[in-house]
This record gives structure tokens, sequence and C-alpha cells, in this order.
């Protein structure tokens, strides 16, 4: 009973649940190439260096109340798809 109540709040309200925010990180693709992303659906563009894409993670962590990705950085595989 009070889980529903908690989600008819939180739709009504328009605020996430807490069980609905996503992890922000950086995936490291190749050396230059650095993307932003977090598991809500939100990316940055494609970065040149690591620290810009760091910024843009903890700032959509800190306007959207998503959590950082520990670690935040994440070495990809060339060929592999990002989320």
């Amino acid at each position: 009973m009070y889980a529903k109540q908690v989600n008819t709040f939180c739709r009504d309200q328009n605020i996430r649940h807490p069980r609905d925010l996503g992890r922000a990180a950086v995936y490291r693709v190749h050396i230059g190439s650095n993307i932003a992303a977090c598991s809500c659906g939100w990316s940055a563009r494609r970065r040149t260096l690591k620290a810009m894409a760091c910024q843009d993670a903890w700032t959509h962590s800190a306007g959207s109340g998503c959590d950082l990705n520990v670690p935040l950085v994440i070495p990809v595989r060339r060929n592999a798809c990002l989320p």
C-alpha cells in the first residue's frame, strides 16, 4: 500500500522515484574519444579530454540526481556498442 502511495505522489508531483535514477559514467573508447553517458538515457557529446567528459558526468549527476558510477571512467573496446 505504501509503495503505491509513493509512486502516485512521485507521478503527480513530477518527481523521479529513487529507483528510477541512473548511473553516470565516462566511456573511454580510445585516446581522445571520451563519452559521458547515463543509464537513464542521457549522453553528452564526444570529448577529446577525459576531464571534460568527467565534468559532463558530474554536471549531469548534480543536476538530475543520478549517481556516479564507480569507477567513473570505463575503458571500452573499439568495436563495442555504447549505451
